[in-house]
C-alpha cells in the first residue's frame, strides 16, 4: 500500500511538472504570434516609409531581430565555456532556418526569388558558409578566425545598405499616407520583444516538459533549444508568407544565416575562441553547406521555393534528427 501511494505521489509530481510546462509553451507561442505579426506589418510599412526595398529590411532589422534568441544562447554559453552548445546552437538553427522554415512557409504559399538574392545574397551566404567550415577544420575558432568573420559581415552590410539606398524606391509619399515613422518603429521594436520573450518563454516550457518525461538534457539541446531560437524565424517567415511579403520571409533566412554565422561567432570568438568537436567538422558543418547549396539550386532553377521543394526540405530536416537520435544511442 505505501509503495502505491509513493508510485502515485511520483506520478502526479510529475503531472503537476509537465502541466507548469504547458502555459510557458502557450503564453510563449502567443508572443512569438503576435510579435511576428507587428514585425512584418512595422517593417514592411518602414520599407514603404523611406522607400528601401523590403528585401533589405528583411536582410537586416528583421533578420537580425529573430536572431537574437541565438546570440543570447551562444553568448551564455561561451561565458559557461560550453564551447559545443554555443556552436551547435548556430550551426543546427542554420540548418533548421533553411529545411525547416523556408520548408513550412514555401508550403504555406511558394516563395519566389529576386534576381538580387540570385546574383549577390546567396553566393555570399554559400561563401561565408564555405569560409566558416575551413575556418573549423584545426579545430578552433581563434581570434584571428572571429575577426575574419566579423569583417565579412561588416563589410557586407555596410554594401546591402549602399545598394539598397541606389535602388530605392519612391515611395515616401504613399507611406506617410498610411501612417507614421514612429507608429511603424514601435510595431517593429515591439515585435521584435515579442519574438524574443515568446521564443524564451516556449524554449523554457518545452525543456520542463521533457524533462519530466526523462528525455536526455544533450538531445533537448540539440533539438529543443536549437528549434526554440528558431521559432522566431519560423514564425516571421510563415506569417510573412500568408501577408504575401515573400521578399521579407527570404530575406529574413537567408540575413539570419549570415548573422549567426558571421555576427554572433564572428564577435564571440574575437573575445572567446572557440573549440569545434569533431562531429561538427565532420558532419553538421557539411550537411549545413550542402543544404544551402540546395537552397540555392532550387532558387536558380526555378526562381522559386516551390511546395514540392517545401516538402523534400522538411523530409531531410527529419532525417537530419534521425541522424542526432542515432548518434546519441551509439
Amino acid at each position: 500500500m505505501e509503495n502505491w501511494h509513493k508510485a502515485r505521489t511520483e506520478t502526479l509530481s510529475e503531472g503537476k511538472k509537465n502541466m507548469i510546462g504547458i502555459p510557458f509553451i502557450v503564453i510563449g507561442v502567443l508572443f512569438l504570434y503576435f510579435g511576428a505579426e507587428y514585425l512584418v506589418r512595422g517593417g514592411s510599412s518602414i520599407a514603404l516609409i523611406a522607400g528601401i526595398k523590403k528585401i533589405v529590411i528583411g536582410l537586416t532589422i528583421v533578420s537580425f531581430g529573430t536572431s537574437l534568441p541565438e546570440f543570447i544562447v551562444s553568448f551564455f554559453s561561451a561565458l559557461k565555456k560550453v564551447d559545443s552548445v554555443c556552436v551547435g546552437n548556430v550551426v543546427g538553427s542554420n540548418v533548421i532556418n533553411i529545411l525547416l522554415v523556408l520548408g513550412i512557409a514555401s508550403v504555406v504559399r511558394p516563395i519566389k526569388s529576386s534576381g538580387r538574392v540570385m546574383s549577390l545574397d546567396m553566393p555570399f551566404l554559400i561563401f561565408l558558409s564555405l569560409v566558416f567550415s575551413f575556418l573549423c577544420i584545426d579545430g578552433l575558432l581563434s581570434r584571428v578566425d572571429g575577426a575574419i568573420l566579423f569583417l565579412l559581415f561588416v563589410a557586407y552590410l555596410w554594401y546591402i545598405l549602399k545598394k539598397g539606398k541606389k535602388e530605392s524606391f519612391n515611395g515616401l509619399k504613399e507611406g506617410r499616407e498610411k501612417g507614421s515613422v514612429l507608429k511603424y518603429t514601435l510595431f517593429t521594436v515591439g515585435g521584435l520583444i515579442g519574438l524574443v520573450v515568446g521564443g524564451h518563454l516556449t524554449v523554457r516550457g518545452a525543456v520542463i516538459v521533457a524533462k519530466s518525461f526523462g528525455i536526455p538534457e544533450l538531445f533537448i539541446g540539440l533539438t529543443v533549444v536549437a528549434l526554440g531560437t528558431s521559432l522566431p524565424e519560423l514564425f516571421t517567415s510563415v506569417v510573412a508568407m500568408i501577408k504575401k511579403e515573400e521578399e521579407i520571409s527570404l530575406g529574413n533566412i537567408i540575413g539570419s544565416n549570415l548573422f549567426n554565422l558571421a555576427f554572433i561567432l564572428g564577435f564571440i570568438s574575437i573575445f572567446n575562441p572557440l573549440i569545434i568537436e569533431q562531429e561538427v567538422i565532420r558532419f553538421n558543418n557539411i550537411f549545413m553547406v550542402g543544404v544551402t547549396f540546395l537552397l540555392s539550386l532550387f532558387l536558380y532553377t526555378g526562381k522559386k521555393i516551390s511546395r514540392g521543394e517545401g516538402i523534400i526540405f522538411i523530409v531531410l530536416y527529419a532525417l537530419f534528427v534521425t541522424k542526432l537520435i542515432v548518434g546519441l544511442n551509439k
